[in-house]
């Protein structure tokens, strides 16, 4: 009968930390009950970080930044991201908000979250990412940035060529011969 326990106990944790993942999700709808709804997701990731399967409520969590990115609430959503620890979960999130920044022009705040990624040292695949949505937007210079800052030369080359071919399609020659001189000669 031991071996039970911990499984019940496990269990109970686990649906208590997705009721609080529920809960903060609806009181987030009400922007008078927003701080509530924080408050539950933040006891949510509490749980999850004491369970040994944690990856459905951090799930969860990046589920919800990505939902509150999708509704344009950039700074709920931001805030919800990093209320997750780094991971799979976190890098997926931020990966998320940054596209969806990114197509609706928030380019402040595309930068924070690139520099939240650096800090956090999640993975360059996302920065790549970023770096062709916003050479496909045609924000050249800040693609260059987010190019300079990529430390896998696989990673940096995949951005400079999106910049390059859409410096190219918008009849910006001398930009695209520029880019290909400093970074492929």
């Amino acid at each position: 009968m031991p071996p039970i326990l911990p499984q019940f106990v496990q269990s109970q944790a686990e649906y208590k930390a997705s009721i609080f993942v529920l809960i903060g999700k609806w009181l987030e709808k009400d922007h008078r009950r927003r701080q509530e709804g924080l408050h539950l997701l933040t006891r949510a990731q509490e749980i999850a970080e004491s369970l040994k399967e944690r990856e459905t409520i951090a799930e969860s969590i990046g589920k919800l930044s990505t939902e509150l990115a999708q509704a344009q609430e950039w700074e709920r959503a931001e805030v919800v991201a990093h209320i997750l620890k780094r991971g799979k979960a976190k890098a997926e999130a931020l990966r998320k908000l940054g596209k969806a920044l990114a197509r609706s022009q928030q380019w402040n705040r595309v930068e924070a979250v690139v520099a939240s990624i650096e800090k956090d040292r999640i993975s360059s695949v996302i920065l790549r990412e970023l770096g062709i949505a916003l050479a496909n937007a045609q924000q050249w210079e800040r693609t260059r940035v987010i190019a300079c800052r990529l430390e896998q030369i696989g990673d940096r080359t995949a951005v400079l060529q999106e910049l390059g071919k859409t410096l190219a399609n918008a009849q910006q020659w001398t930009q695209a011969v520029a880019i290909w001189d400093e970074y492929f000669h």
